[in-house]
């Protein structure tokens, strides 16, 4: 019986190689370009033919038309991403998300080895950066556990419910490999596996194998509170030491410390205040310059300097 897809890693492997190389070949006659990077299945997982190559183009410093291409190399796909040698550094010092989708990148090719000595220098995560990135996941984690309680308490669709406890497992994977000062990549599940067996077969798992009654719906919703709580301290200190000196911060206050919207910070925020950690107020604002301060954006302060 003949195999439908090639099955031959260390085959397509080379294939796939082959066609970055091709791509470096005709780069190196390209002044502008000076280095040549890649990530995804073929920097550090298994590619087969339905396989394409993520890759990033570090340009000298100039304004560009255009950030991204869909390449063909020998058959192969390139999604060549094109970056300015300075956003590329500025991309690598805000961590975050490029700190998960370049961890585990390869430099395939540069002229300026400054460029390979800030990528690796970029896969050690520090505490403040894993601080941080957890706090975001832990956001992920608080909103689907609004999604649950709605689809569970309101909507009583319990299948639904189920489905968004799943979707929560890979938010609870991603916190608990930060809070190892690791960056996620794809296979969020699988590394968290190794590092929390029993987080993924609860919230994973367990309600992928079949359906679940209100009453066990309900416990996990708990559990994935009880996590979060148990992690509290961990999470919360980017925000308790933002709010430290006292003063009342706005959620664009918040959003312009963190860079992260305000509707996503919110929830958590209000999670935040159920656990007693911060006080939620209002503070008066103008929608343009011109406009008389006659609205009101939610505002944060710390407890223990509220007056009453």
């Amino acid at each position: 019986m003949s195999e439908k897809f090639n099955t031959n890693a260390e085959e397509m492997t080379e294939r796939y190689l082959g066609a970055v190389n091709s791509f470096i070949e005709k780069a190196k006659k390209d002044v502008n370009i000076i280095a040549v990077i890649i990530a995804g299945s073929l920097a550090n997982d298994v590619v087969w033919e339905k396989s394409d190559i993520d890759a990033t183009a570090i340009v000298r410093d100039q304004k560009l038309s255009i950030g991204s291409f869909t390449l063909d190399e020998d058959g192969v796909i390139l999604n060549m991403e094109v970056t300015e040698r300075s956003a590329f550094v500025r991309m690598l010092e805000r961590g975050g998300w490029s700190s998960s989708f370049l961890s585990k990148a390869k430099v395939m090719y540069t002229t300026d080895d400054s460029i390979t000595k800030m990528l690796e220098q970029s896969k050690i995560i520090g505490e403040r950066d894993a601080q941080r990135s957890a706090m975001s996941s832990a956001c992920n984690v608080v909103y689907y556990i609004e999604k649950c309680e709605k689809w569970l308490y309101i909507k009583k669709d319990y299948t639904y419910c189920r489905y968004y406890i799943i979707k929560m497992a890979e938010a609870l994977a991603s916190l608990e490999i930060w809070m190892n000062k690791e960056a996620p990549g794809r296979e969020v599940l699988q590394r968290a596996q190794v590092l929390n067996p029993e987080l993924v077969e609860r919230f994973y798992y367990y309600p992928m194998s079949r359906d679940l009654t209100r009453d066990e719906l309900e416990e996990l919703i708990n559990e994935a509170d009880d996590y979060l709580t148990k992690h509290l301290d961990y999470i919360s200190e980017p925000i308790i030491n933002f709010l430290s000196d006292g003063e009342v911060k706005t959620l664009h206050m918040f959003e312009r410390q963190f860079r992260w919207h305000g509707h996503d910070l919110v929830h958590m925020l209000d999670w935040f205040v159920t656990k007693g950690l911060v006080e939620r107020l209002s503070e008066p604002i103008k929608l343009t310059p011109k406009s008389r301060p006659n609205f009101e954006e939610i505002a944060f302060v710390s407890p223990k300097h509220v007056k009453f």
